[in-house]
């Protein structure tokens, strides 16, 4: 599944792409602003992992919030981003929360906070007002029309990789096929789409120690570029259904 492509293209559609915490999350492209002051992202390594377990998102020296494993993250504006995660490990819904950074807070008890995220199963919080819409892996291939909250109109397109339970039914003997989907958000005309990944579900792979992570069209060529984990980039046609090699 190795796939080559101009290296500028490619790198400006990554660019675009929704980050993932803490694999493939590069700090030095997220340049957040609060009242006029930037935020500095500070990174909590777990000893035994030995690697990232939170990335607290601060401004002089106070927490506005912090995200944990597999939160994943995409920054809109200058004020603005959207994190999402899939609500829980057998559940169908992806819950995905736009923040306004004029809108958050300094945390005041960070243990309390901690606390919180735990009991409720959160893999991020920040102290603020935010617009939430959940959408469910259950929905058929294809388009649908779904309605957004006004707030998600500054989102244009957000694409992502998703695991949909039963996309190819009951497989037949001897196979074993991944459930990997592209979901492509575009709320300013109130749609979602939802597309099988068939070129990487069935290439027999080693899935769940491989699988495709980030991904964003170019606005260039109209391609999807994308990242995994232990996998090479990819690139995807305009219809983000067929992998062009």
């Amino acid at each position: 599944m190795k796939c080559g492509f101009k290296k500028s293209i490619a790198q400006n559609a990554l660019d675009d792409a929704p980050y993932i915490f803490p694999y493939l999350f590069d700090l030095s492209k997220i340049r957040l602003f609060w009242h006029g002051n930037a935020l500095d992202l500070r990174t909590v390594e777990d000893p035994k992992l030995k690697m990232w377990s939170y990335c607290y998102f601060t401004v002089n020296r106070e927490i506005l919030g912090l995200v944990n494993f597999w939160t994943y993250f995409k920054q809109l504006s200058k004020t603005s981003f959207c994190c999402f995660r899939r609500v829980s490990e057998d559940s169908s819904l992806i819950r995905f929360s736009l923040f306004d950074t004029e809108q958050l807070h300094p945390v005041e008890n960070l243990r309390e906070a901690g606390l919180g995220m735990k009991q409720k199963d959160l893999l991020f919080f920040f102290n603020g007002t935010w617009s939430e819409i959940s959408l469910s892996t259950r929905l058929e291939l294809g388009i649908h029309r779904v309605d957004f909250p006004p707030a998600f109109e500054a989102v244009e397109e957000l694409a992502l990789s998703a695991n949909k339970d039963g996309l190819y039914g009951e497989q037949p003997p001897g196979t074993y096929w991944s459930d990997h989907i592209l979901i492509i958000l575009r709320p300013r005309i109130a749609q979602v789409e939802m597309i099988g990944l068939d070129w990487f579900n069935k290439s027999g792979d080693d899935f769940g120690y491989v699988w495709p992570t980030r991904i964003a069209r170019s606005k260039r060529d109209e391609r999807f570029y994308g990242q995994g984990i232990r996998m090479a980039n990819f690139v995807l046609d305009s219809s983000g259904q067929r992998l062009e090699k």
